[in-house]
């Protein structure tokens, strides 16, 4: 599936790679959240949905700014990934192996395999499904990837499975 979501979307996923990765684009206390604009892909075709499209937002922080602990060191990248039905408008839930596959093709394996599932948020309405998907990736100050640092426990992770979606 990754290979798929590659080859159909590479120019959009190249853009959002270059911009993410950009160090003028990077979520600190000289860039705040106040100001600070995510990088985003716009609307994609789902690979497993016909009626579904995706939006893929991502951003790169300081950890000790985002993570609000002085001193921590290193870089967080979160990456969200939201599904829309084209038909109904709204809303709607995108399976975890897409996500998980589509998080693969932006990030590639060598840092993807790192990546924490770090929650999801459902649509309006009480009882929806998780239609929005987000992920965390560590790395550390020379940008290599690294684990969870101590102190971010307060979020519930789980570590990306790519057997789900291979």
């Amino acid at each position: 599936m990754t290979a798929l979501i590659g080859k159909r979307n590479k120019d959009a996923l190249d853009a959002l790679r270059r911009d993410l990765f950009n160090e003028s684009n990077l979520l600190s206390p000289a860039n705040p959240y106040e100001t600070f604009r995510p990088s985003g892909t716009g609307q994609l075709r789902s690979v497993t949905d016909r009626h579904t499209d995706l939006s893929i937002g991502a951003d790169q922080g300081e950890l000790a700014y985002v993570e609000e602990q002085p001193g921590l060191e290193g870089y967080r990248i979160t990456v969200s990934m939201a599904g829309s039905n084209r038909i109904m408008g709204g809303r709607t839930a995108l399976p975890t192996a897409e996500t998980d596959a589509w998080l693969y093709a932006l990030l590639g394996e060598d840092l993807a395999r790192f990546a924490y599932h770090a929650g999801a948020l459902s649509g309006p309405a009480s009882g929806l499904r998780p239609s929005t998907v987000y992920y965390f990736l560590f790395l550390d100050s020379g940008r290599k990837p690294m684990p969870r640092p101590a102190g971010s426990e307060d979020v519930v992770m789980a570590p990306v499975d790519p057997t789900a979606f291979s």
